[in-house]
């Protein structure tokens, strides 16, 4: 083995007998409450979520027409006589 194997071994052996240290996330949380120190949530952008809403919708709809459009790629002549075929019934 070599030399550098060996002192990479001597430091994970090392590592591990080595405790992980302590963390009170708590404390500091609850000081930062107690002094008045949160952050406030910014009020809801409503032209975005307007925008947004929009264009959820305008994507449904495309989805819709592309998987309408795609049942006709499977059968081509289907597709071209589905409106025929409501009329001749």
């Amino acid at each position: 083995m070599s030399e550098l194997w060996r002192q990479f071994e001597e430091q994970m052996r090392a590592a591990r007998g080595e405790r992980s240290p302590e963390v009170h996330v708590t404390a500091a949380v609850t000081r930062r409450i107690a002094a008045g120190q949160v952050t406030r949530v910014e009020p809801v952008d409503w032209a975005r979520v307007l925008f947004g809403s929009a264009t959820v919708a305008t994507a449904a709809a495309v989805l819709i027409a592309a998987f309408v459009m795609w049942q006709g790629v499977n059968d081509p002549l289907a597709g071209l006589l589905s409106p025929i075929d409501l009329v001749m019934r």
